[in-house]
């Protein structure tokens, strides 16, 4: 599934080429995906999750799914805010996998079973630092990003009130 028959276009392509052409916002919604290639894009999302990819190597944008709705072109900080709530979801399901690992009871395993037990959580506990610090580098940059469009802004601010300054001194020695 996926693709065309072949000497065809692959569905992921017929997707990719047809979002390229709408701008940052734009909502897909199922039908009009559906549409595109020819089948029931509900029934086999891959097309879906191939062209995203390729959107976010080539453009650096994403398609972004909106529960019940269809999938939306965003960019920039809105595929932040994005992968931000992924890996929010990631952590919680690493740390409930963590939470039903601890309780086993290991009483009736093998040496064997109760390696792969604690190879497991070992596993685990490099997946939830991993994420933990992959948290903090996007909240440092969010951090570094807000910081420098408010310095930016605040010079963009002065700099108008020169000019405003500037005009109004103009304007005075013409009258």
């Amino acid at each position: 599934m996926g693709f065309k028959p072949k000497n065809e276009e692959p569905l992921w392509k017929m997707i990719f080429d047809y979002v390229t052409q709408k701008p940052v916002d734009t909502l897909f919604d199922f039908e009009e995906l559906s549409k595109i290639i020819g089948e029931d894009i509900t029934k086999n999302r891959q097309p879906i999750y191939r062209a995203r990819k390729e959107l976010a190597k080539r453009f650096k944008k994403y398609l972004v799914s909106e529960a019940g709705r269809g999938y939306r072109l965003v960019e920039g900080m809105d595929m932040l805010s994005h992968a931000e709530k992924r890996m929010t979801k990631a952590q919680v399901q690493t740390k409930m996998a963590n939470f039903e690992s601890i309780n086993l009871s290991t009483a009736g395993m093998t040496n064997e079973q109760k390696n792969e037990v604690r190879q497991f959580l070992a596993w685990n506990g490099m997946v939830i630092s991993s994420l933990s610090h992959n948290a903090k580098q996007i909240a440092d940059f969010q951090q570094t990003t807000s910081t420098m469009v408010n310095d930016k802004l605040a010079e963009l601010t002065a700099t108008m009130e020169n000019y405003s300054k500037r005009m109004d001194e103009l304007s005075s020695k013409i009258e």
